[in-house]
């Protein structure tokens, strides 16, 4: 559960987010950094205790979003379906939805 903080902790923290951004940014944008908005020293104690694990997971959603960027440079759009797929069977398995779309 700590890398979801990690991650949207480091999507409000890029160059890319400016005071306009507020202006342009929709309810996935808020959904997906909500966890941003962090007690900061009480998640800094959470992150050096499970540190080991955390590291690793970083590592491994390094490689994917690697994997990602390098399909969408290729412009490889049926890996990127893959991907993608791969993601939506993977949520609806991991949160029990079993309905298809």
């Amino acid at each position: 559960s700590s890398l979801p903080h990690v991650l949207a902790t480091a999507l409000v923290n890029s160059e890319s987010m400016n005071t306009l951004t507020k202006y342009f940014v929709a309810g996935s944008f808020r959904d997906g950094t909500r966890v941003a908005d962090i007690n900061a020293p009480l998640w800094t104690k959470l992150f050096l205790s499970n540190k080991d694990n955390l590291l690793y997971e970083i590592n491994r959603f390094s490689a994917a979003l690697q994997s990602f960027s390098t399909m969408l440079a290729e412009e490889d759009a049926q890996g990127m379906t893959r991907f993608l797929q791969q993601a939506a069977m993977r949520r609806r398995e991991l949160v029990h939805e079993t309905h298809s779309r």
